[in-house]
């Protein structure tokens, strides 16, 4: 009744309590954290562990979060900020697709390796290898390695349906001091202009027709 958020861990028996202040929990949907760059972590403690979204019974919800750390806390889409939606009837996570990635791999890495196998193998007629990370996740492996727990689907009391993006609710720009301090890290750094082509006279390479023969 009280409201209090807990979250056991059965592997190392740590559990992790939170006071919502919110009344009786209807409702937890519990995902994997989203990618990396989906979102910034907010401080030293790394990547979400997991993101926990929940559903009171007078229809307040918001997000929690579990860190490495074990610590447990309200997200950047806490139950304070999502109250501008109004009251919520239902929610859940929306599945998303992988992030893009760069392609690009310096020379000798694994993906460099792997393509040069897959055309080796294509031009000697032997099946072409793939790379183990081409294969796509199933299930809750493709939440954890996409976006799992970056959308919340809500339907709201008059019957709307309303996405939350809970990766992007807080502010990505640094602080004043920090933009300045960038700036002039930039300004400061010298343009790397590419050095024109020698000029070269074309009469000078050129030889003299061979003598003809006696």
């Amino acid at each position: 009744a009280e409201g209090r958020l807990s979250v056991w861990d059965t592997a190392s028996g740590r559990c992790a309590t939170l006071p919502t202040g919110f009344g009786t929990v209807r409702r937890i949907h519990a995902t994997s954290g989203p990618h990396p760059a989906l979102y910034l972590p907010p401080d030293a403690t790394g990547p979400i562990r997991m993101r926990l979204a929940v559903l009171f019974a007078a229809g307040q919800f918001g997000v929690y979060e579990l860190d490495w750390a074990g610590r447990l806390r309200a997200g950047h889409a806490s139950p304070l900020v999502c109250v501008r939606a109004g009251r919520a009837l239902d929610m859940a996570w929306v599945p998303l697709p992988l992030p893009p990635v760069s392609t690009a791999s310096p020379p000798g890495s694994s993906s460099a390796s792997s393509r040069r196998e897959s055309r080796e193998g294509s031009v000697h007629g032997q099946p072409a290898t793939q790379p183990a990370a081409a294969a796509a996740p199933a299930g809750s492996a493709a939440m954890a390695a996409g976006g799992g727990g970056s959308v919340l689907a809500i339907v709201t009391e008059d019957g709307a349906l309303a996405m939350l993006d809970v990766s992007q609710a807080h502010d990505r720009l640094p602080h004043p001091h920090k933009r300045t301090a960038l700036l002039r890290e930039l300004l400061a750094t010298p343009a790397l202009v590419p050095a024109p082509p020698p000029v070269t006279n074309p009469f000078e390479s050129a030889q003299p027709p061979p003598l003809p023969a006696l």
